[in-house]
């Protein structure tokens, strides 16, 4: 809020905003109800300690004095809810004019981390998709790391990620030429299947551009190995003990098995 008040009273150079905040319109009833609320907890408060003055015996004064501290308890995990509440607004960005204001050289770094446990409960289709559309981002290339921690150390993730690498070699330069807005390879390929004018402005271009139509079978080639491998071979060794549980993230800092797919790179350096 401050970057966009800072923007449009400037007396310097008028940069574009990068953001507008609004206040939403339930902020004055959020507010007032929160008032009554506030007065009914304190009435409540009140009763509660002028009974527990009066307690005649010390049963009755160890329930009441536990009552009281509860209550002060859930009144005060209450206030602190109340930040939200008491100015909710709703923000509209303008990724747009980001670099008007900002050389894509000062673009900060991003380190984007993909966890996943077991290839069963979580499709491995989905992990790669996200990580190859993480990576299809339109960001400089030597700014963006993408790591997919496996904890359950299993080959078929492995294996699923070596063959979504060779289909991000392709895929991420046709984005770049193609320039894309939507960079999900199962979304767009979804899409593809409708016979919209723009799906066959897309189709022309691939097939008329160095970058055929044929490349994208790699995509295919995941999901087909994904599939007879849970249908054949049940049995994949993993690196964790099979009659340990997994601990999923809470040593993901310290023992990450990472594949750092930062081949952006090379994929938009090789085209």
């Amino acid at each position: 809020m401050e970057n966009a008040r800072d923007c449009r009273t400037s007396p310097a150079a008028h940069a574009p905003l990068l953001h507008i905040v609004k206040p939403m319109p339930q902020m004055v009833f959020n507010r007032v109800f929160a008032a009554i609320y506030l007065c009914a907890i304190l009435t409540f408060l009140y009763y509660r300690v002028k009974t527990l003055i009066s307690s005649s015996t010390l049963a009755y004064f160890s329930i009441n004095l536990a009552l009281l501290i509860s209550e002060i308890l859930l009144a005060f995990m209450w206030v602190n809810t109340q930040a939200l509440r008491m100015s909710p607004v709703c923000r509209q960005e303008f990724p747009e004019n980001v670099e008007k204001v900002l050389e894509r050289s000062h673009f900060p770094g991003l380190d984007v981390f993909i966890c996943t446990a077991d290839p069963y409960k979580e499709p491995l289709i989905g992990v790669v998709n996200t990580a190859v559309s993480v990576m299809a981002y339109d960001y400089p290339t030597e700014k963006i790391s993408v790591y997919i921690s496996d904890d359950g150390g299993s080959a078929l993730t492995l294996f699923a990620v070596m063959e979504a690498a060779k289909f991000a070699s392709h895929w991420l330069p046709f984005c770049k030429k193609s320039n894309l807005a939507d960079r999900s390879p199962e979304a767009y390929f979804n899409s593809n299947q409708s016979w919209s004018p723009e799906i066959e402005k897309i189709k022309v271009i691939i097939t008329h551009r160095s970058t055929p139509l044929t490349i994208f079978c790699y995509w295919l080639t995941i999901l087909v190995v994904v599939l007879a491998i849970r249908n054949l071979c049940k049995s994949i060794p993993n690196i964790k003990d099979i009659y340990q549980p997994h601990t999923f993230l809470e040593n993901l800092l310290f023992a990450l098995q990472a594949f750092k797919l930062k081949i952006n790179k090379f994929a938009y350096q090789k085209y």
